[in-house]
This record gives C-alpha cells, structure tokens and sequence, in this order.
C-alpha cells in the first residue's frame, strides 16, 4: 500500500519499518496516512511518544487526532532531528457522509468526509487529500518509517 500509494512526483521512498500500535479491527476504519512534524527519535531510535510540546507526532500518539489539516508526505517535518528518516502515522479512517470538491469550500452541513480532488481529475490540489471533520473518525494505527530519494 505504501509504495502504490505514493503520489509525490520528483521523489521516492524507500520503506524502512512499519510499527503497529493498534490492531484494526474494526471494518469500519480504511487505511490512510497522515504527516505531521517530528520532534524527537521516534521510529528511529525509540518507540515510546516523547513528552516534547514540539512533537505533534507523539502528541498524536498519546492523545489521538485534533481537526488539525494534514497530509501525507508533505507535512511531515524532522524538528530539531538531523535524521534522514521520516515518520507518517499509519491511521484509520472512517468514511461517513462523503463529498468530492474540485475546489476549497464548505461541504454543507450533511458531509462528514471530504475528499479533494486533484488537478489530473479536474481539481486544485497536486495530490489526494481526505478532510474529516471529527476526530472520532480517524484512529493512530502505527507508525511507517521511510526515506527519501532521488528518482
């Protein structure tokens, strides 16, 4: 999934690890990703969420999603981490009352999952994006761990 997932022209990736918080059982959730920035070694050198304010990543991990955007690989940042490894957060996602939008906007009140659509299928956006608007419907799942590199 990861690979056939990976939508960022101009680079790669090449997968290191993946660390399994949750087990998804629940039929409901899909698999997604979400970026954020990274202040501490986790995924690299340690596995437990630091106490860091800066770390929004582990602050996801102990306290679950706020309504926050994100998306994959572009927001995903290494804060005062020289490390070339980078950390998405593998999560659940639960689609409820879903819309397309080819442009930003308000969905309506009836549209709880919102998908934006990208520029090769008449959208703005370069790559695919989910919007939820709660945050009882995305889950931290684990952790993907992976580098970048040049085509």
């Amino acid at each position: 999934m990861f690979d056939s997932e990976w939508k960022h022209s101009g680079t790669t990736a090449k997968l290191k690890r993946i660390y399994v918080i949750k087990n998804r059982k629940d039929p409901k959730f899909q698999l997604g990703f979400h970026g954020t920035r990274r202040a501490c070694t986790i995924g690299s050198d340690s596995t437990d969420p630091c106490d860091n304010p800066e770390c929004c990543l582990c602050s996801i991990l102990k306290d679950g999603f706020s309504l926050e955007r994100a998306q994959a690989d572009r927001y995903v940042k290494n804060y005062e981490n020289n490390s070339d490894e980078r950390v998405l957060i593998l999560c659940g996602v639960e689609f409820l009352r879903t819309q397309e939008l080819k442009m930003a906007g308000d969905p309506g009140a009836n549209v709880d999952t919102v998908i934006g659509v990208t520029k090769a299928n008449g959208g703005e956006l370069f790559y695919h994006e989910t919007a939820v608007r709660s945050v009882e419907q995305i889950k931290p799942l684990g952790l993907v761990v992976y580098s970048r590199c040049p085509p």
